[in-house]
């Protein structure tokens, strides 16, 4: 007779399970991978992050920042959060332009979808539509109880 497995979930809280844990993802994540996306070639999955700034070019330091972005791109879509324009300089072009950065990024890198979320019947989903991107889905009561909206934008309908 086999007794049943005794198995417990904890949060990894220490830099030796955390190496454990990228050790355990090396090993089995391509299989798992392969798996689910049926390929038996190997997927990228690889997430390069990056941040992008807009400064002020009359001004130094931390006040010549008047805009900030985080993106990053996996498996061929790329997402951009924390869009974020200082108070003062807002319509002024600032976000179109970190975002048009993005966008060239992303399709520099061979994504063929961009990707945001944000407050739904907000004005940043206005600034999103208007920058040609299309509501994809609703997450009602999502971040703190608030609909919100996925957005993405096709950079090129066919980049295999």
């Amino acid at each position: 007779m086999t007794l049943p497995r005794v198995v417990t979930v904890a949060e990894a809280n220490s830099v030796a399970e955390r190496t454990e844990h990228e050790e355990f993802r090396s090993r089995w994540a391509d299989a798992g991978d392969r798996l689910l996306y049926a390929a038996d070639h190997d997927l990228d999955w690889d997430a390069e992050r990056y941040v992008l700034i807009a400064r002020d070019g009359r001004t130094t330091g931390l006040s010549a920042i008047v805009g900030s972005a985080t993106g990053w791109h996996i498996g061929g879509v790329a997402k951009i959060t924390d869009l974020l324009v200082a108070p003062s300089s807002r319509r002024a072009g600032i976000a179109r332009t970190i975002v048009e950065a993005f966008e060239k990024r992303a399709f520099e890198a061979r994504c063929h979808r961009t990707h945001a979320v944000t407050v739904a019947g907000s004005e940043a989903e206005k600034f999103w539509m208007a920058m040609g991107w299309t509501v994809t889905a609703r997450l009602p009561d999502h971040y703190f109880r608030r609909e919100h909206v996925v957005l993405t934008k096709v950079l090129a309908p066919d980049r295999r």
